[in-house]
C-alpha cells in the first residue's frame, strides 16, 4: 500500500508550478498602503496564514491571501488571469486541492523564490 499524500515527482512539480503561477500574480494586487520593500515577506506570511485558516478550501485560501496583502477589490475583480486561476483551482478534485495547499507549507521558500523570479520576468513585459 502507498501513502496517498506522497506525490510523484511530476505531480509535485506540477503542483509547485501552479502555486508559483498563482503567487507570481499577487504583486499586482499588493496594496499601495503597504511597504513595497516587504512585498515578498508579506506575501509569504500571507500564504502561511491563509493555509492555516482555510481548512482545505482553496477559494477561502485565495481570499485570505488577498485580504492579507490588502488587495484592492477593483483590481481583483478586473483580473481575468486571477479569475481563470481561481476557476481552475475550484474545478480540481479534492486530492489535487489538498496537495496544492500542502505545497505552501512544504515548499514555502521554494515557491516564494520561483514566484519572485516569474514576477520579475513578467513585469518587464508589462
Amino acid at each position: 500500500m502507498t501513502d496517498p499524500s506522497i506525490k510523484s515527482d511530476g505531480v509535485k512539480e506540477s503542483l509547485i508550478n501552479e502555486a508559483v503561477d498563482f503567487v507570481s500574480e499577487l504583486p499586482v494586487f499588493y496594496s499601495d498602503d503597504l511597504d513595497r520593500k516587504s512585498l515578498w515577506e508579506r506575501i509569504g506570511n500571507g500564504l502561511l496564514a491563509a493555509v492555516q485558516k482555510c481548512n482545505g478550501d482553496v477559494e477561502l485560501f485565495v481570499n485570505q491571501v488577498l485580504v492579507y496583502i490588502k488587495a484592492d477589490a477593483a483590481k481583483v475583480a478586473a483580473s481575468d488571469r486571477l479569475a481563470n486561476l481561481i476557476f481552475t483551482f475550484s474545478s480540481r478534485d479534492k486530492g489535487w486541492r489538498e496537495g496544492f495547499l500542502r505545497q505552501f507549507q512544504e515548499y514555502h521558500y521554494l515557491i516564494i523564490v520561483k514566484s519572485r523570479m516569474a514576477w520579475n520576468s513578467r513585469k518587464q513585459v508589462l
